[in-house]
């Protein structure tokens, strides 16, 4: 599966839905904020909620990969430009070379449906290239929502305008 799978129905998401759950045990689906990333195994049972897909390290110490946080990579003076009169870059991801961001407003990858909870099961890091990319942090078991912390780590905090029950930002979203 990828940019030629015919079953793709996602622009920007390198997987269609059978690939991604068959391959990475995910799957995108709906929620009270639009739409969130789920830890799902097909071949278990849906009232299995115990299994653990995603462990927060393997034997050697190492956090699990849940996935890659994809999309176009743009510089910040790109970033600016392309947000200035909104104010806010919801999907910008600050990645670890200097002044570079992953925006996956237009080109969307799956790690950009995770949503926002203080508490969350994964994290952003970087991969060894210094791309983002989103671990787990606490187990995430079968048909359990990864979330991430939208105000982890150093810089700007998001603020949530909750009012109309969605998750608009005011900040770019830095590691």
């Amino acid at each position: 599966c990828g940019h030629k799978c015919p079953n793709r129905a996602v622009e920007g998401i390198t997987s269609c839905w059978q690939h991604l759950l068959k391959n990475q045990h995910l799957r995108i689906k709906k929620t009270v904020h639009g739409k969130g990333l789920f830890a799902i195994d097909s071949k278990l049972p849906k009232t299995d909620t115990s299994t653990i897909l995603f462990h927060p390290s393997n034997k050697k110490g190492t956090p699990k990969r849940v996935t890659p946080y994809l999309g176009e990579i743009l510089s910040e003076k790109d970033i600016i430009q392309r947000y200035t009169t909104q104010g806010t870059a919801p999907y910008a991801v600050k990645a670890r070379q200097k002044n570079m961001f992953v925006d996956a407003a237009l080109h969307r990858g799956v790690g950009s449906y995770c949503n926002h909870r203080a508490n969350p099961n994964a994290k952003l890091a970087f991969d060894g290239n210094g791309y983002p990319i989103i671990i787990a942090i606490r187990p995430i078991h079968n048909n359990d929502e990864i979330f991430i912390n939208y105000n982890r780590g150093k810089g700007k905090r998001y603020q949530f305008d909750n009012s109309a029950g969605t998750h608009k930002t005011n900040r770019l979203h830095e590691i």
